[in-house]
């Protein structure tokens, strides 16, 4: 059980960073949201005014980390699985505090990624020697 629950959690890491890395890569591009159909008024109730800082923030935290996560769970390193727990807490909290400032749900993107974030959390801890 071990092997699928490291394989799947590959996959959602790869998903989730190539994802972000995408993301963040367009809204740094157009930080007026043009390349990804988002209007900038979307950011009314936040602290931005463009998507530069978002797009550089999910590259990062979403982005880079899943990947290096990815890659310490490839190479089997001591603490990835809590790794793994760590990104879930991460994209959780993304999710979160996106549904919170743009003041919108939208229930195919929010719900996958919030099930995501739980899924990460679910795979770390199944991944932990002593669970």
């Amino acid at each position: 059980m071990q092997g699928f629950y490291r394989i799947a959690a590959l996959v959602l890491l790869l998903f989730n960073g190539i994802g972000a890395i995408y993301g963040g890569y367009l809204f740094i591009s157009a930080p007026d949201g043009s390349l990804m159909q988002i209007p900038v008024t979307l950011l009314e109730h936040s602290p931005f005014t463009s998507f530069l800082i978002p797009g550089i923030i999910l590259i990062l935290f979403n982005g880079v980390f899943s990947l290096v996560t990815s890659i310490c769970l490839i190479l089997k390193t001591k603490s990835y699985p809590l790794m793994i727990v760590m990104q879930g807490a991460v994209l959780l909290i993304w999710i979160t505090v996106q549904i919170v400032m743009i003041r919108s749900y939208d229930a195919v993107l929010h719900t996958t990624f919030l099930a995501v974030g739980f899924l990460f959390i679910f795979l770390g801890r199944k991944l932990h020697p002593k669970s």
